[in-house]
């Protein structure tokens, strides 16, 4: 996680200097957006695959944080006329 905050964080600056701004809080922003989903997924994971059993509290209070977290970029990807044409 470390590696791929310090690279988006590189991205931005150069995409921020060639391209504009908001191109690079759009790609800053969509991969802050993957990391958070990244760490919810994998502690839904380890809840559930656990040598002495699931985890049903964890996994309940984890799956009702990470699928709302989800919808909102699957909606939004999902309607590709929204998009403008790049430049």
């Amino acid at each position: 996680m470390r590696t791929t905050g310090v690279l988006l964080l590189v991205l931005f600056l150069v995409v921020t200097y060639y391209i504009g701004f908001y191109d690079g809080l759009a790609l800053f922003s969509a991969g802050v957006w993957s990391m958070i989903n990244l760490i919810f997924l994998s502690a839904l994971v380890r809840a559930t695959l656990r040598p002495d059993g699931v985890n049903k509290s964890a996994v309940a209070v984890l799956a009702i944080v990470k699928f709302p977290l989800y919808m909102p970029q699957a909606i939004f990807y999902s309607r590709p006329t929204s998009f403008a044409p790049y430049r």
